[in-house]
């Protein structure tokens, strides 16, 4: 049967492959005789009815379709490739289904350090603190006239108003939570506690038209509130020593693990769905040095007082690689998440990405960066595992496959960011 499966799936890879061919080496043939016999076909103006509706341009004269028609093309035939690889992952998940299950069931099951557990703690509740602290300033000052929740809170704002009393009181109990959670006093507690006052809290800034997208800061929390996040670096740790309630944390557990691989799903799915819609709306010409060079100079207009420390609009090599990297990056970065050594990959990888952004357009990721706390092995860096087993207390019994809480809360975050992704809507909460 294995084997059958298999050959199945060989054959389906190897039609792919000829599609993907047969579309790409048709367009580079016919491209040219399709858009000359279009320009001069009598349908041509109800073609330019249909791109204007599209595309939303004015190409009512024939100068004009001489220079769109050969883009749309361009983005069609991309759009084609990517149908295909959808009809072709869809085909291997089917064929494949119960070893995709195993290996994304042996992913989630990778055991991990207390510690790197806990550096994931410290951090995104310390982002949480840091972000609840800005929001009542920030109440005060907003017309609430504007009020305009996004997708999937609504029925909140209308439980709860964001009002700047009610707001300020929500964000003070919010940071001591996540004050609390950070240095890991009452840990199993405060953890859940801050994630449930974070949903609303930390979306009070998205509800008057625009939506911020620091998602990232909200999620990984409330995957860490299922799991033992306390267990090492915690006050709740020390008390438990010198209580006497002694126990040997593994250096690695999958109640470490999980929760932590986890984090990394959600990161991965980020990333992913950008850029395959940045492809589908533009074609491969998204990352061409045209299209990179106009976007510097959008961003750069918008700062008529800034400019880069170095002008890469003059260097049309340096453009495409950048854009061609970032294509490739946001697509891979969820793949790149199945091993230690491509984690890391993708933390070097992600690191230079967004400093390149911040340094050519002034767009800050700094929050998105700080949650790659969740893919170093921070444990190993630091020479911990190398050392005796550190005595410590798990607050929650380490069983030796992912925990359900865990995987609950897992499921529903990515059953969410899934249908967003598809259905291409970026605007909502959590």
């Amino acid at each position: 049967m294995n084997a059958q499966k298999r050959d199945c799936g060989r054959r389906i890879t190897r039609c792919f492959i000829g599609l993907l061919l047969a579309v790409v080496v048709g367009y580079a043939i016919f491209a040219g005789p399709i858009v000359a016999w279009l320009q001069a076909s009598t349908w041509a103006d109800a073609i330019d009815d249909l791109i204007n509706g599209a595309l939303g341009a004015d190409i009512s004269h024939s100068g004009s379709r001489e220079h769109v028609y050969p883009i749309v093309g361009r983005i069609a035939v991309t759009r084609v490739c990517i149908v295909l690889c959808w009809i072709w992952g869809a085909a291997m998940t089917l064929l494949h289904h119960r070893t995709l299950g195993r290996r994304l069931y042996a992913f989630l099951s990778q055991p991990d350090s207390a510690y790197n557990l806990a550096a994931a703690r410290i951090v995104m509740f310390l982002l949480v603190y840091q972000k609840a602290a800005v929001i009542p300033s920030f109440v005060a000052t907003v017309d609430q006239a504007l009020l305009d929740p996004p997708l999937g809170v609504g029925w909140i704002i209308e439980l709860i108003p964001p009002e700047t009393g009610t707001v300020t009181t929500l964000s003070t109990l919010l940071q001591v939570a996540a004050l609390f959670a950070t240095l890991g006093i009452l840990t199993r507690i405060t953890a859940p506690m801050t994630a449930i006052l974070a949903i609303y809290v930390l979306c009070v800034p998205n509800l008057f038209g625009k939506v911020n997208h620091y998602h990232q800061i909200l999620w990984i929390p409330l995957i860490l509130s299922a799991s033992p996040c306390g267990d090492a670096l915690s006050v709740d740790a020390v008390i438990a020593r010198i209580r006497g309630q002694r126990g040997w944390v593994p250096q690695r557990s999958t109640a470490y693990g999980t929760p932590l691989r986890a984090a990394a799903l959600t990161l991965g799915i980020i990333y992913f769905f950008p850029g395959l819609w940045k492809l589908w709306a533009a074609g491969f010409d998204w990352f061409s040095a045209e299209n990179m060079r106009l976007m510097l100079w959008h961003k750069w207009a918008e700062r008529p007082d800034w400019l880069p420390p170095f002008r890469i609009d003059g260097h049309p090599m340096l453009l495409w690689l950048t854009g061609f990297g970032t294509i490739l990056l946001e697509l891979s970065f969820i793949v790149l998440m199945g091993r230690r050594w491509t984690r890391t990959l993708a933390v070097v990888a992600g690191v230079g990405f967004h400093a390149s952004v911040m340094i050519f357009m002034n767009i800050n990721f700094y929050t998105l960066v700080c949650t790659y706390v969740v893919l170093i092995d921070w444990a190993a860096l630091f020479g911990i595992v190398k050392r005796r087993e550190t005595p410590a207390v798990s607050s929650v019994p380490l069983p030796g496959k992912p925990g359900l809480a865990v995987l609950l809360v897992t499921g529903v975050l990515m059953a969410g960011n899934l249908f967003m992704g598809v259905t291409r809507n970026s605007d909502g909460w959590p």
